[in-house]
């Protein structure tokens, strides 16, 4: 069961470094949606500079939790088998929680680049 949490827990920090490496890469001028704000989107510098950012946050952030996520699911699980859906449930929270930060720490470094109100 151990190993199933762990695989579970391993998909955010995967999907953070597959984003991240897309991100940076992206073509602004494509019909895909990747970070769009309004901030973002005024002109094709900026545009480019936000999708650099959020995804080199994305590969920063999602390459340490995947490490963070193997040692958890590989040593501490075993030890607490019984606190074992609380544990995950925190860490998934703490997962989601970076996830979502990347929005404001883009948004902050666009406003201190651009200095766009």
């Amino acid at each position: 069961m151990w190993i199933v949490l762990t695989l579970l827990l391993m998909m955010m920090p995967i999907t953070m470094v597959l984003l991240g490496r897309k991100l940076t890469a992206a073509n602004i001028k494509t019909k895909e949606r990747y970070y769009r704000t309004a901030r973002s989107l005024r002109d094709s510098e900026t545009a480019r500079y936000a999708h650099k950012i959020c995804g080199g946050f994305y590969l920063w952030m999602g390459k340490r939790l995947l490490i963070v996520t193997i040692i958890f699911g590989l040593f501490p699980l075993r030890l607490f088998l019984n606190k074992v859906e609380p544990l995950c449930g925190v860490f998934l929270l703490i997962e989601i929680s970076m996830l979502i930060l990347a929005v404001p720490f883009t948004e902050s470094a666009l406003k201190s680049k651009f200095e766009i109100g």
